[in-house]
């Protein structure tokens, strides 16, 4: 058969072959065939035969006897079992010498960790005057055969004291303790040199810590439990060089103000030797917003952070305004009621004009207030409180001021508000919680829509503030549109400006992208009163600064005076190499004051002496200037006949004076100053409130001076009990 027949012949074998039906049930028998069930496999498995001798060399080799012999042949080192036998036999020890030898452990270290921390906490308490103890202070400007025998001398006992008949030497009765051993040298002049040693050598506390601080600032953030918020790092402001020195003082009056904090009382002498001495003002406020912020957390300022002064420049003096573009010199004068009889006090005080408009037109201010959770830091939801209740009064019957609070989005907004509708605007900012994160594009954005609302787009200009203290945190997208946004708004008269609370220090390069597409800028604040000052501008189309480098300066006749003292302003350890400015800003409506404190002599002389002010113009020109008569009739017998201004600063000036710590000068009978402590607590401070008038008690600014010291007093004496 050739192969093509073959070939053939399959194929139709094939054929034949696919057609042939398939039985009934093959198809399931094949399958259960091919699949045997569980008991078949065990059947087929116990059916393998076991090789022969396989269980007892399985056996064998797990017996442990078997084991053991071989590794009973197996060789120890001989070096080995040398260095066995130097292991030494250890007994144990009784429990009771156990227990006896890491109790006197534990004595020895708490012990001498006790005695480390009670030797660090000595150093740094600071010394308390007892009652009885008196330092007397020469202080005398001229020398004492030059000075009349009229006028009381202040003695500092350098060295050791003179001998009981030596002419023409005053007392010294001075307990040994408090004598200063070393005498300074003889100053033939002035300059930072000598005033470092001084400050190195006799200043209070550490002074290289105040250098170190200076440098780096405070570091470490106390430790949270896991369920709490962890709290904001804090890092407290840094000591700043804030004291002055005023002109013609001596080497002890520096001495006394480094040691105790306090400027010395600056005895008078002939009339030939008085001259004129700058004093210093200041209009900030940090250390009482300080305190205030602390206080909400229950918790008080050190001595070290009260500023006397902050404390004077914060009340509501109310002082009589000026005429329009001026600034004018105001004085009080009345008894010092905290004192010892002997002395009075003297508020100097310059007050500047009310504010002057750019033009009568009127405004409609938007604000954009980011309400995220950062803001519950640094006291900044509370700042924005205050600078926005500051603007309330400012507003003209015809602005309008719009609300848009917002955090991940826009959670409160107020329309179009008019003056009239303070009470319920006060009412809504004490309600704001700060939660969430920031979403600055949908602030952004309701707020211009709201300020280019077209019912007021005749009438009124218009101007948006956005106040945030994060960063911008756009993508390119969301920038570029809100960039796009802000440009059409200027467009059609808008001015954008953004008040920026915490930036970094070369700012948020995306904040000053959309202040530029706005028309606007960037501005940065840490102060409700900066804050505060910004929107009034805003609002008023104008620098509010009425009066540049404004100065004050006293000349005080000898017949009249015996001694007087400057009431805040004390210097710290770094004040006299870099002594802080005297001149001040004044801005429109704002205030300065400089209490003294005056012993004035017995007799009928009238002419205290003269006070006088010059300031510059901001828009240039020569210097202005005004000066004042100070008579002896100014002084009101009584606290209650005082004028209010001076009833709140003796207030204010004793609060901080208590919160500082620092002891009190009296004079006695024969013309000597001591030291005596200061009275505990605030309660005398309180008790002196009661007797003040009612006109100064109602005002807003003083009321709430008042609650605050007595949540301080309450803090206080809570802490104490």
């Amino acid at each position: 058969m050739t192969d093509s027949s073959s070939s053939a012949f399959h194929r139709q074998l094939d054929a034949r072959l696919r057609n042939v039906p398939i039985p009934p049930g093959l198809s399931e028998r094949l399958r259960s065939i091919a699949e045997p069930t569980e008991q078949e496999l065990d059947e087929l498995a116990r059916a393998v035969p076991i090789p022969a001798g396989l269980r007892e060399r399985l056996g064998e080799a797990a017996a442990d006897e078997v084991l053991d012999s071989r590794l009973r042949d197996v060789l120890v080192p001989r070096s080995l079992l040398g260095r066995l036998r130097v292991i030494p036999h250890l007994r144990p020890h009784r429990r009771i010498q156990r227990y006896a030898v890491a109790a006197s452990l534990l004595l020895l270290i708490g012990g001498a960790y006790t005695g480390l921390l009670v030797g660090i906490a000595g150093a740094m308490r600071p010394a308390v005057l007892a009652s009885s103890d008196v330092e007397y202070l020469e202080l005398a400007s001229a020398s004492a055969e030059a000075v009349d025998e009229s006028f009381p001398l202040l003695v500092l006992p350098f060295g050791a004291p003179p001998a009981e008949d030596q002419p023409g030497e005053a007392p010294w009765n001075v307990p040994p303790a408090l004598t200063i051993d070393s005498p300074l040298p003889a100053r033939t002049s002035p300059g930072p040199v000598r005033e470092a040693m001084v400050a190195f050598r006799d200043g209070p506390g550490n002074w290289w810590t105040d250098v170190l601080l200076l440098r780096w600032g405070p570091l470490g953030a106390p430790q949270a439990d896991e369920d709490e918020n962890v709290p904001e790092l804090e890092s407290s402001p840094p000591m700043e060089p804030r004291g002055v020195e005023l002109s013609a003082g001596t080497d002890a009056e520096r001495l006394f103000r480094l040691r105790y904090g306090l400027h010395a009382p600056r005895v008078l002498g002939p009339p030939e030797t008085a001259g004129q001495v700058t004093l210093p003002l200041t209009t900030e406020r940090n250390s009482l917003e300080r305190i205030r912020q602390l206080l909400s957390e229950r918790r008080l300022a050190g001595p070290d952070q009260v500023r006397v002064e902050d404390f004077l420049a914060a009340m509501p003096y109310e002082f009589a305004a000026p005429q329009a573009g001026e600034v004018a010199l105001r004085t009080a004068a009345g008894p010092h009621v905290f004192g010892d009889g002997t002395s009075g006090l003297l508020l100097l005080g310059v007050q500047a004009t009310s504010r002057i408009r750019a033009s009568s037109s009127a405004t409609h201010l938007t604000i954009a207030v980011d309400l995220s959770d950062s803001m519950r830091f640094g006291n900044r939801i509370e700042q924005i409180r205050q600078a926005l209740g500051g603007l309330l009064p400012e507003l003209r019957p015809g602005d309008r001021l719009s609300l848009v609070a917002f955090q991940e989005e826009v959670v409160q907004e107020v329309e179009q508000a008019s003056r009239q509708e303070e009470p319920a605007l006060r009412k809504l900012l004490d309600g704001w919680r700060p939660a969430g994160g920031t979403n600055l594009s949908a602030g952004l954005q309701r707020a211009i829509s709201i300020a280019l609302e077209p019912s007021l787009s005749g009438r009124l200009s218009r101007q948006l503030v956005v106040i945030t203290d994060s960063s911008a945190g756009l993508s390119e997208v969301h920038l570029s549109d809100l960039r796009h946004l802000l440009e059409v708004a200027a467009s059609q008269g808008l001015e954008c400006n953004f008040l920026a609370l915490s930036e970094p220090r070369d700012g948020d390069p995306q904040l000053a992208e959309l202040a530029r597409a706005g028309a606007g800028e960037v501005w940065n604040a840490e102060r409700s009163e900066e804050i505060r000052w910004r929107l009034l501008e805003t609002v008023y189309g104008n620098s509010s600064v009425v009066a540049d480098q404004v100065q004050l300066r006293l000349e005080l006749n000898p017949g009249a005076v015996a001694a007087w003292r400057l009431v805040g302003h004390e210097a710290n350890a770094l004040a006299t190499l870099q002594p802080a400015g005297s001149a001040v800003t004044l801005r429109a409506g704002q205030s300065a004051a400089t209490l003294l404190e005056i012993w004035l002599r017995p007799g009928t002389e009238d002419l205290v002496g003269w006070a006088e002010i010059e300031w510059r113009p901001p828009s240039g020109g020569p210097a202005r200037r005004q000066k004042q008569r100070l008579s002896r009739l100014q002084f009101a017998a009584s606290f209650a006949e005082a004028p209010l201004s001076l009833q709140a600063a003796a207030i204010a000036a004793e609060t901080a004076e208590v919160l500082r710590q620092r002891p009190r000068i009296e004079r006695d009978a024969a013309g000597v100053f001591q030291l005596h402590p200061r009275p505990g607590g605030l309660q005398h401070v309180l008790a002196r409130a009661e007797q003040i008038h009612s006109k100064l008690a109602e005002r807003e600014g003083f009321a709430e001076f008042l609650a605050m010291v007595r949540q301080l007093d309450a803090v206080e004496r809570g802490r104490a009990d």
